[in-house]
């Protein structure tokens, strides 16, 4: 049974995905997907690993497809944890389990971010003078 929005919506096929765009003149267009690990359903919009997990069991394009999709999964997941590593660093409030609903909780991720955002600016403006 899906626990969020998300979830419910990517389930559903109800999330406003972009329009497939093409990235230059030779590819046409690519549609766009959500990057997940293999805890997530195959769904036709989430890119996932093949099942699997020796890689002599799988076709070789399936196995290198899991290499490549692996990598990727790893950066995207550093990223993110770096951005929250930045956010928690700064903001106590993410350090601790936050107790409130799912409104105040995007309230007060939105605010952290129009505040880091304010004062990253106001470092950069201090410099430049």
């Amino acid at each position: 049974m899906p626990k969020t929005i998300l979830q419910l919506s990517i389930l559903e096929h109800q999330d406003d995905f972009p329009d497939d765009a093409s990235t230059d003149s030779y590819n046409g267009l690519i549609p766009y997907f959500i990057v997940a690990d293999g805890a997530f359903m195959m769904l036709p919009n989430v890119i996932r690993p093949y099942p699997g997990r020796s890689k002599a069991n799988l076709p070789i394009d399936q196995a290198v497809f899991n290499y490549r999709q692996n990598k990727m999964l790893s950066r995207t997941c550093r990223c993110i944890e770096n951005t929250f590593g930045i956010m928690a660093s700064k903001w106590l409030i993410f350090r601790q389990p936050i107790i409130a609903t799912e409104e105040t909780v995007n309230a007060i991720v939105q605010a952290s971010v129009v505040l880091h955002n304010y004062v990253k600016n106001m470092k950069v403006e201090k410099v430049n003078e």
